[in-house]
């Protein structure tokens, strides 16, 4: 038993570097998730923040480095504020504030907690909406969230250059749900999606190693919801999705703008659309270009990321210092 301790004790440490727990709730140092993220921008080192059950009406703005958002758990630590993106930018120069959660860091994870932009479900309006933003940040990590937006855009992760991973997750939308730049790797996850919207869509341009690749998801909506489509070069890879009977039989596809070609973005590579293992969850047939046409890979972020980014790592490193402080 001894013996077990200490090599618990030994794998936790070499997980987690020391980190600074701040509270966020009713009864503790924080009545706000904002007032917790300006006083962790004064704090050297990895910063956890612990936000209690309860919903948080308001936006946060992440501008430090090596910093976790930590619910109680998504149906119980609720993010919520009602945001159009058309109504910020009649008074902004940039979409920075025009999300719930805005991000411009890197190594930021958000964790058991919901993100809502609920503009579109107090107005009818399904316009871009963003639940959660960044424009310049790499390396970021959701990992059992909800992440919900009555309108486009919801998770709009857009440095070109990023890498994403997102794990045991919730996401609802309307078109262009889930749109990454860069590098994303989603697992073990659900979208559900408002029609006639799309679940995915990916920005691979400048690099044809750049891809989204969803492990073990599956795909529901209302329907005639469609699966993603893109503007630039892309590159999708669906290991092992599942999809219900209201998927639209249009395939991935290029978004393109036959009367206006000045409009249309570069494609370079082609159509590059990947599925393995495809399977119905309701024995509803599936399209013809679901068909596995991949070869066997070895499923796991290096898919995406190669050796340039270990995510699972550093999500254990999270793990471990939310598991010191209790």
């Amino acid at each position: 038993m001894l013996r077990y301790c200490l090599f618990f004790f030994c794998l936790v440490s070499g997980l987690a570097h020391p980190a600074s727990h701040l509270r966020v709730g009713p009864d503790q140092t924080y009545a706000t998730i904002q007032a917790a993220v300006d006083a962790a921008n004064g704090i050297d080192g990895p910063v956890v923040i612990h936000i209690a059950a309860g919903q948080y009406l308001e936006k946060v703005y992440i501008t430090r480095d090596q910093l976790a958002l930590v619910g109680a758990g998504p149906d119980k630590t609720i993010i919520e504020f009602a945001e159009l993106r058309e109504h910020w930018r009649a008074h902004a120069e940039t979409d920075w504030g025009a999300a719930v959660v805005n991000i411009n860091a890197s190594d930021v994870a958000l964790l058991d907690l919901t993100v809502l932009n609920s503009y579109g479900q107090r107005t009818g309006d399904h316009d871009h909406q963003f639940a959660v933003r960044s424009l310049q940040g790499t390396r970021i990590i959701t990992d059992n969230c909800r992440l919900i937006s009555g309108g486009a855009d919801t998770l709009s992760l857009w440095d070109k250059n990023g890498m994403y991973y997102h794990s045991r997750c919730y996401f609802e939308g309307y078109v262009d749900q889930v749109c990454p730049r860069g590098w994303a790797y989603i697992t073990d996850s659900e979208f559900f999606t408002r029609s006639p919207g799309h679940a995915l869509w990916h920005d691979g341009d400048g690099d044809p190693a750049k891809a989204l690749v969803v492990v073990n998801s599956r795909f529901s909506g209302e329907p005639g919801y469609r699966l993603g489509r893109r503007h630039y070069d892309a590159s999708f890879w669906l290991i092992n999705p599942r999809f219900d009977r209201h998927l639209n039989r249009q395939p991935l596809y290029r978004k393109t703008y036959p009367d206006e070609p000045t409009r249309d973005r570069p494609n370079h590579w082609g159509d590059r659309y990947y599925f393995s293992g495809a399977a119905s969850v309701d024995f509803s047939p599936l399209p013809a270009w679901a068909a596995t046409n991949m070869p066997p890979v070895r499923v796991s972020p290096a898919l995406a990321f190669g050796d340039r980014w270990q995510p699972e790592r550093d999500l254990a490193r999270w793990r471990a210092r939310i598991a010191g402080a209790e």
